[in-house]
């Protein structure tokens, strides 16, 4: 379906990387590929918990399984 907010924002912060809603937070100083890696894993993740409204609490293989593959 469509992506139902008006834009999606990748921010210098955090420890790694983590989801919300409506963005990421990533650490900064990686490679290009790092950046680019890191973007789509935790877009993944958004995409499933906050979207689909998976349950990765509840079904953990639907965590880091979903998102690394």
């Amino acid at each position: 379906g469509e992506y139902p907010y008006k834009q999606y924002s990748v921010i210098q912060g955090g420890d790694g990387g983590m989801e919300y809603a409506m963005g990421t937070l990533i650490t900064g100083k990686r490679s290009l590929g790092s950046l680019i890696g890191v973007t789509a894993h935790e877009l993944a993740h958004t995409w499933f918990q906050f979207l689909l409204a998976s349950n990765e609490a509840k079904h953990e293989w639907m965590d880091e399984g979903f998102t690394s593959y």
